[in-house]
């Protein structure tokens, strides 16, 4: 194949010529496990929701799931070296767009989320965490002969800062956060050198008191429940207090499907987004909470195989950045259940509701599996 040819073919779909090829290699125990997750997290979400009789959470749910799966078969199948040319093209969308939703997006609860294009609501903070992560990838994956080590460094380090920032301002600690971690695992598997990433870190934790005054006073209040869960029960320790109460509630095996007192009682907040694991935990218990941290766990294996086989260097780090964007969520949502991380609004990855999450999570999930179907280009591009 001739240069040309190349060119025209590389980001195009597979061919239907080779699709026997496709299905021969494409990486189904990770769409199983992906499923098995959608599927574990619709079982929960009817029963959290089953105060609703219309359970339309529920079904919408199932709407997204659908639409995200479809999505996710057709980002599999393009080859993913087209995010080389459409990454900063969508990070300086992302950061339009985040800059939108201070601008222009209506107040909800005291924090500005969503942005009204049309008739279509968006949430740019979901699509700025997998743009950094396209950038992210580009950055540390481009040639390192161009640049000293540490101007790379502070390259990569420029790319995180300001939707960071602008996220911060919506406010929404919890997903800075996120952003602010995707930066350690990759910068560790692209070998930045550890002096400066520890540098950073401990800059990050010298300067905590200074930050502290820069909290607006309910994410202090959080944290001060954090440390004392027994301060304000029924004020600003009410959701943790009453999560506690639901987890401790469930013991071994649960009080039973649908029999969630805690949920029945509504005494448990938000029990479909933020504290579904909670829900989880009182009416299927230990054994419901181990079923899912088990295909969690066979997530990231099948993930980092994936990884471990990628074909270059910028596949691998695309999916180091979203499995660690996978695993900082699960981190700090069931951290959050069970009182050893401030309460935030944050998703449990392919488990609590969400139209925007449940789409980036999907996506994602395609363009590992881009990397996976791709990771031999001589079946798609024969002399290349």
């Amino acid at each position: 194949m001739n240069q040309a040819q190349d060119a025209s073919s590389r980001g195009a779909f597979v061919g239907g010529s080779r699709l026997t090829q496709v299905r021969r290699n494409f990486n189904r125990p990770l769409l199983v496990v992906v499923f098995l997750l959608l599927a574990y997290g619709l079982f929960v979400l009817f029963s959290a929701t089953s105060q609703d009789p219309l359970h339309s959470a529920f079904y919408w749910q199932i709407a997204f799931a659908t639409v995200g799966m479809g999505l996710a078969i057709w980002v599999a199948l393009i080859d993913y070296h087209i995010w080389l040319k459409l990454a900063y093209p969508l990070y300086f969308i992302a950061l339009i767009l985040l800059l939108g939703v201070l601008l222009f997006a209506p107040e909800v609860f005291g924090a500005q989320r969503w942005l009204n294009i049309g008739p279509i609501p968006i949430q740019p903070s979901e699509i700025a965490k997998v743009a950094v992560i396209l950038v992210l990838a580009k950055e540390l994956s481009g040639s390192k002969e161009r640049i000293g080590p540490f101007v790379r460094f502070l390259r990569v380090l420029a790319v995180i800062i300001l939707p960071i920032l602008l996220i911060y301002e919506q406010p929404d600690l919890g997903t800075s956060i996120v952003v602010l971690f995707l930066f350690f695992p990759m910068c560790s598997f692209a070998a930045i050198r550890p002096l400066y990433t520890l540098s950073f870190f401990g800059a990050i934790l010298a300067s905590t008191p200074l930050l502290w005054h820069f909290l607006r006073d309910y994410q202090r209040d959080r944290i001060l429940v954090l440390l004392d869960p027994t301060v304000d029960p029924l004020g600003i320790g009410y959701n943790l207090r009453q999560a506690l109460i639901t987890i401790g509630s469930g013991g071994f095996l649960g009080k039973g499907y649908l029999q969630g007192t805690q949920k029945q009682l509504q005494f448990l907040p938000v029990r479909h987004t933020d504290f579904i694991f909670s829900v989880l935990a009182e009416e299927l218990g230990f054994l419901g909470v181990t079923l899912l941290l088990s295909l969690y766990a066979a997530l990231f294996l099948l993930v980092l195989r994936v990884a471990q086989q990628a074909e270059d260097e910028f596949g691998a780090l695309l999916v180091i950045g979203i499995l660690g964007m996978w695993m900082c969520h699960i981190f700090i949502n069931i951290g959050m259940n069970v009182g050893i991380m401030p309460v935030t609004g944050i998703w449990l990855p392919f488990f609590s509701y969400g139209g925007a999450s449940t789409l980036i999570n999907l996506i994602s999930v395609g363009i590992i599996l881009s990397v996976s179907l791709h990771r031999r280009r001589f079946m798609f591009y024969p002399g290349a």
